[in-house]
């Protein structure tokens, strides 16, 4: 009878322990039994395992695709083939996108207390992501984490060098999840809703002329495309502030000025947090449509071009840019299609909506880091794909 009772008291505490997924076995084995339905779901625990299981099964059945179907694209395009090709790729992103709003819906309701996240170690999970049947050396490392540092970005494919991996990452790299990383993780899934809502939109004319390949299917799917992105934006902000309340100091992902016990791969110190909520501060009101981007002779890029169509003392509204979307974008070469975008989507600045000054933070943010050599070239770029 005593025995019983102490098994009944310590009940609570095992529903309460973390997972630990600490490699390939215990992740398997962490999916395994997971209810199929997120409403099914019964504590945080559960909710943290199934959004990382059921990523890991979209980017093999995303791997699948490119990887193993590749052959089969290459001839519908080359007997040109182009709507059983379009439908094929059209089937693949909704279905991508659906497990996206799910897993998403899973991490909005995710409330973890102190000691509630799961601890992960993601460069010891190996899995099949091209799906041959075999688990290469770049496969075994996909999610491997990078050293510690300021590297200079490696942009190229998966490498199959062991050695790269070992000189290079972090391979025991371990923390356990807390409710910053959730809203990290939350971030990267709606700016990924976000684009691919907007390709979702378009229906693609392969044998029509430049200026039509492109056409707007959807104009509802190109404003919830601007909405998500704007969420991502949101949320991204909001763990800034998160992670600089946090007084702890353990097995942490990615940390505060403060927090010396972290695998994140880049050093995050107070000026980085700094510029994350100067350039936040420009970004949302710009995006919300607040603020008018008005571009310089040496402003680049595509929202640049776009305030370039805008007469003097008008700047861009890029909220209406996608409440208000084009039919043709690849059409904007042409006069008339400028005219026409200008008259949607430029408003003459007043105090209601200010003049964005986004461009020239960029610039001042751009030519620093070119004066700084302990800075890697194209660090900014390291820093928006770890940080979002």
């Amino acid at each position: 009878m005593r025995r019983l009772l102490a098994v009944l008291l310590c009940l609570p505490l095992l529903a309460a322990a973390s997972s630990n997924l600490k490699d390939t076995a215990t992740l398997t084995a962490a999916c395994r039994g997971l209810p199929k339905q997120a409403s099914q779901l019964r504590d945080n625990d559960q909710r943290q395992r199934y959004v990382i299981c059921r990523d890991i099964a979209v980017l093999q059945h995303a791997g699948k695709v490119v990887y193993g179907d590749l052959k089969r694209l290459e001839r519908l395009y080359n007997e040109h083939q182009y709507e059983a090709l379009e439908r094929i790729i059209r089937q693949e992103l909704t279905y991508v996108l659906r497990e996206l709003k799910t897993q998403s819906a899973v991490m909005q309701s995710l409330k973890l207390q102190p000691g509630e996240g799961v601890w992960v170690q993601p460069g010891r999970w190996a899995f099949d992501v091209d799906g041959d049947g075999q688990i290469e050396v770049w496969e075994r490392h996909l999610l491997a984490i990078p050293k510690r540092g300021h590297q200079t970005p490696l942009l190229a494919a998966p490498s199959n060098d062991e050695a790269y991996y070992q000189a290079e990452h972090n391979l025991d790299a371990r923390f356990q999840v807390d409710q910053s990383d959730v809203q990290w993780a939350l971030a990267y899934h709606q700016f990924a809703q976000g684009v691919l809502e907007l390709v979702l939109s378009y229906d693609i004319h392969w044998d029509a002329p430049f200026e039509r390949i492109l056409e707007l299917k959807s104009p509802q799917g190109v404003a919830r495309a601007h909405q998500q992105v704007l969420a991502g934006l949101k949320t991204s902000d909001a763990l800034r502030t998160s992670l600089l309340a946090e007084t702890d100091d353990a097995a942490e992902w990615i940390p505060n000025p403060k927090q010396k016990q972290t695998v994140f791969p880049l050093p995050m110190d107070e000026q980085t947090f700094q510029t994350w909520k100067t350039l936040f501060d420009h970004v949302i009101p710009a995006w919300s449509g607040q603020t008018l981007l008005i571009a310089t002779e040496q402003d680049d890029g595509l929202l640049a071009a776009l305030a370039e169509f805008c007469p003097t003392s008008q700047g861009i509204d890029i909220a209406a840019v996608f409440h208000k979307p084009v039919r043709y974008p690849f059409a904007l070469e042409k006069q008339a299609a400028q005219q026409a975008l200008s008259r949607q989507v430029c408003r003459a600045v007043d105090s209601k909506h200010p003049a964005s000054q986004l461009f020239a933070f960029l610039t001042e943010y751009v030519a620093q880091q070119d004066k700084n050599p302990n800075v890697p070239s194209m660090a900014f770029l390291r820093h928006l794909y770890w940080v979002n």
